[in-house]
């Protein structure tokens, strides 16, 4: 499978590699990208997502030919890395076992995995069911009125969000979501306890459940952490000013 990556910027400069969450796709990260003038930035449209579909010969069928795919497809030594959501379960997927390639990651509001095998597959089970025979406009609204996206749909660019989701194809999504679900996901908690490589993981206060996520990182690990203030599961959605001035900062004066 051919996975659609839309390049932008001067191909000399560092490469940034942008993941998307479920339901995205590439185009999510245009308002950050005029931000980032420092790098070339590859955005990727995951398995299943914008432009990215399945076909008969697709040889993506499990968590680990993601990370696979989008290495081998983006042909460089080293890059940097930024994923949200389910593209930071990604991203962290592609550090972990590519470290040599990826010196630095942000990872938003992502999940290191579960490590109780019995809880990961009865997420799996959940999630191979989520979007079948459901009425589009009526789940997204179901979906972003649950409280990890607390205070999204109230924000002044949710509705240019909703519309961009409307285009979206479930039923390609949720082949995606089939080998991508954190139930899929192998536990990364031991990788991140003993690693050295340089990861900032990005979660707002209000999303209490990837914020017991980043205080128990900043306990156990050496994991940098960034809590944004008023925000939800979307941090860089709802303050991307900021947001992008935390990922120049970051990644400043670093080489790939």
């Amino acid at each position: 499978m051919e996975l659609s990556i839309k390049y932008w910027g001067n191909p000399d400069k560092p490469l940034l590699v942008l993941l998307h969450g479920f339901l995205g796709c590439a185009e999510d990260w245009d308002i950050f990208i005029p931000q980032l003038p420092n790098f070339y930035c590859a955005a990727v449209d995951l398995p299943g997502h914008g432009a990215s579909t399945f076909n008969e010969s697709s040889r993506l069928t499990n968590f680990a030919s993601v990370a696979d795919t989008i290495v081998k497809q983006l042909g460089r030594r080293s890059f940097f890395l930024l994923g949200y959501s389910m593209g930071g379960r990604i991203a962290l997927d592609i550090m972990r076992r590519y470290p040599k390639q990826v010196p630095k990651l942000i990872c938003i509001s992502g999940s290191p995995g579960f490590e109780d095998p019995m809880l990961a597959h009865a997420r799996y089970e959940k999630d191979k069911k989520l979007l079948a025979n459901c009425e589009k406009q009526a789940f997204l609204h179901k979906w972003y009125r649950q409280n990890l996206f607390y205070g999204i749909p109230e924000d002044d660019k949710y509705a240019q969000l909703f519309a961009r989701r409307l285009c979206g194809n479930f039923v390609e999504m949720q082949k995606g979501l089939d080998i991508m679900s954190v139930g899929k996901q192998p536990n990364m908690w031991p990788w991140l306890k003993c690693t050295q490589q340089s990861i900032l993981y990005i979660c707002g206060r209000m999303d209490t459940k990837y914020f017991a996520v980043a205080q128990r990182l900043q306990k156990e690990t050496s994991v940098k952490i960034s809590i944004f203030e008023e925000c939800s599961h979307m941090p860089h959605f709802q303050k991307p000013l900021i947001f992008a001035q935390l990922v120049n900062n970051y990644y400043a004066h670093s080489k790939t």
